[in-house]
């Protein structure tokens, strides 16, 4: 096929593509029309011209096919629309859009066929786009990455963090383009925030930087279609025309997001049935002809007929009477260390050495650190295997969306930062490129609690457990040692998912042998000691320091249970239903602020069974100045005040 013929049938696409985002938004009452009009003919041109892929290639996850992220993803409408009419999905479907339980929401799930990643949040979509181009190179692969940015979209910080990364890295496989219709909901993006001269921002970031009519389908496939032969990466800024092919939107910031009157509606199937005419003749195809939808047809249809209700309102349960004991098993009658004859490490170090023996088998495993090799004691991993040692500099938000594009090439990325900048930094990267996609991505949280203690509350992370927890499919580890936290790492590399491990930065004395830590699973409480007045449900190194406890207080006649509740998510309800109903009375000890942790999350599982709960947990309230030791010692954070907290509650 010659080029004209091709560039002819890409403007029929990009005419249908306008016609059904019309309809879909119109028969929705919903959708943000203009710019998903205006970038019609950039997705037409790359969905129908450019672009190597397929529902088939998609499918079976071939790591050939190109990759297309969509950065501005409030444009759903256009995105649906375009992968329907790629055969990811039947066409009726697009009727469902919004509607109640469909799964074409008003902004890009990876439910629906076709779509990689969540997006909708802006600055995101880069960063991703980086991490699936870094992934392809890691595997030689001749695959190519295009994500679709919004102009106004470019105030976001985090797309210069991945501007300057994609250069860095030399991603030439990466192309970038920005529909640039200069509007954005508050008026014009110049008003708003000027981006100009936007050609030389991009040229300083290390890109190199095409300027096409968005609207010229000839240029944009030329421009498109071609590789990089800079080695760099390349940014193409299209110049468009919001609300373009419908002409009382065209220009007009009101249609950012606009709901048509049935008056405009159809003036819009006019305009447009007659561009799809001209368009059909000139390759000598039918036109598309879609029925007009009418007010009066109450939507009954498809848009209903997908409704199936999950709600259950079942009674609770009932606490269990099964004496039979949930948790992993490894009674001790004192931590594996408490007599001090071996050094331990730190649990940081326990996991990167880990990373660097599974890496040398297991090509999947990327370390990526945000300038933290040395906090997270990545020194050894990045000589070792420095080809998957991604450094993205003092950048978490990057990182986190840089690793969850490795993880869609089938990479295992484990992001290595301080717990402090990893949980609230990055954290709208977390909630959407992570746990809302589902992403293989493992946060190693280091550094954590009061780790960095003196050097004040903004390096403390003494609210990442609620804010983790929260978020849904988000797996959360707080391992008690060194040995733990190696084999529950290790356990984390074959666990589909998002996981969040947090450690400390000193060594902690050795709660578990290496052979007793192996019998842990993530999801599952370990039963460390047995008791008979109340059990300590303990996460973190409040562990260690909850075992003494119990070992004092068998002095003073107070018998306790000790668990080791390492995975805050998911919660081990069953062990916490025995703990409950065995002992009766149940203390909680955490390295956390009382509100959204370990205390919070057993408080929540049995709140309607009158059990006694006491939370020790740090207050809320700024923390004094001084050592993780002595900030914990003066909370009554250590063995001495927990014994002192347990004995005068319960006697």
């Amino acid at each position: 096929m010659n080029n004209e013929k091709l560039v002819q049938q890409l403007r029929l696409k990009a005419a249908e593509l306008r016609r059904y985002i019309v309809e879909t938004d119109y028969r929705a009452s919903d959708g943000h029309i203009g710019g998903a009009l205006s970038a019609s003919d950039i997705l037409a041109t790359l969905f129908f011209g450019v672009m190597d892929h397929s529902p088939e290639k998609f499918n079976s996850k071939d790591p050939s096919r190109d990759r297309f992220i969509l950065s501005k993803g409030h444009i759903s409408d256009a995105y649906y629309s375009v992968l329907a009419m790629s055969g990811y999905f039947p066409i009726e479907e697009l009727d469902t859009y919004t509607a109640y339980n469909s799964r074409l929401s008003g902004h890009p799930t990876n439910h629906v066929p076709g779509i990689e990643v969540n997006t909708g949040a802006l600055g995101h979509g880069l960063s991703i786009a980086v991490g699936i181009a870094k992934g392809q190179k890691l595997d030689s692969l001749d695959a190519r990455v295009f994500t679709l940015l919004g102009d106004g979209e470019l105030a976001e910080g985090s797309v210069w963090e991945a501007a300057m990364a994609a250069a860095h890295y030399s991603l030439d496989n990466l192309t970038a383009i920005v529909d640039r219709n200069r509007l954005q909901i508050g008026g014009s993006t110049e008003q708003v925030m000027a981006l100009e001269n936007l050609s030389d921002k991009w040229a300083a970031f290390g890109w190199e930087v095409l300027k096409v009519d968005g609207h010229d389908i000839t240029e944009m496939y030329e421009v498109l279609q071609a590789k990089s032969l800079s080695g760099k990466p390349r940014v193409v800024i299209a110049n468009t025309v919001k609300g373009k092919g419908v002409s009382y939107m065209e220009n007009n910031a009101k249609w950012h997001h606009g709901v048509m009157s049935h008056e405009q509606y159809l003036q819009a199937c006019d305009e447009l049935d007659r561009q799809i005419m001209e368009a059909a003749s000139a390759v000598g195809a039918t036109p598309l002809k879609l029925d007009r939808f009418s007010p009066e047809k109450v939507e009954k249809g498809v848009r209903q007929s997908i409704i199936k209700s999950s709600f259950s309102n079942k009674d609770k349960e009932p606490l269990s009477k099964d004496t039979q004991v949930p948790s992993t098993v490894v009674l001790i009658d004192k931590p594996a260390n408490a007599n001090g004859d071996k050094k331990p490490i730190p649990a940081r170090k326990a996991v990167t050495d880990l990373l660097v023996e599974r890496a040398s088998s297991d090509k999947r495993i990327v370390a990526l650190t945000s300038d933290a090799r040395g906090s997270a004691v990545l020194g050894e991993f990045a000589e070792t295997h420095p080809e998957r040692f991604i450094e993205v500099g003092i950048a978490e938000q990057n990182e986190v969306g840089i690793a969850a594009g490795l993880s869609l090439t089938g990479k295992v990325p484990f992001v290595c930062a301080p717990a402090c900048f990893l949980s609230a930094r990055s954290y709208e990267q977390v909630k959407v490129d992570l746990a809302y996609s589902q992403t293989n991505v493992k946060m190693l949280g280091v550094s954590g609690g009061l780790s960095y203690a003196a050097l004040g509350q903004t390096h403390h992370s003494l609210q990442d457990i609620a804010a983790l927890r929260s978020l849904p499919g988000m797996k959360v580890v707080i391992p008690a040692d060194a040995n733990s936290a190696r084999a529950l790492a290790d356990k984390s590399i074959s666990y589909d998912g998002p996981i969040y491990i947090r450690v400390g930065r000193a060594a902690i004395p050795d709660v578990y042998e290496p052979s007793s830590a192996e019998k842990l699973e993530i999801g599952k409480a370990a039963m460390l000691r047995d008791g008979k007045d109340a059990a300590i449900i303990a996460c973190g190194s409040m562990v260690y320091e909850s075992l003494l406890a119990a070992e004092s207080l068998m002095r003073d006649g107070v018998s306790v249970a000790v668990f080791d509740m390492h995975t805050i998510k998911p919660l081990d309800t069953d062990t916490i239903f025995y703990a409950a109903q065995k002992y009766g009375k149940i203390v909680t000890v955490e390295e956390h602020v009382k509100a959204g942790g370990l205390g919070s999350a057993i408080c929540e599982t049995l709140s309607e069974f009158g059990i006694p709960i006491k939370m020790i947990a740090l207050p809320d309230e700024d923390m004094i100045c001084g050592s993780e030791r002595e900030i914990l010692q003066h909370y009554g954070m250590c063995a001495d005040g927990i014994h002192q907290e347990v004995y005068k509650w319960l006697k």
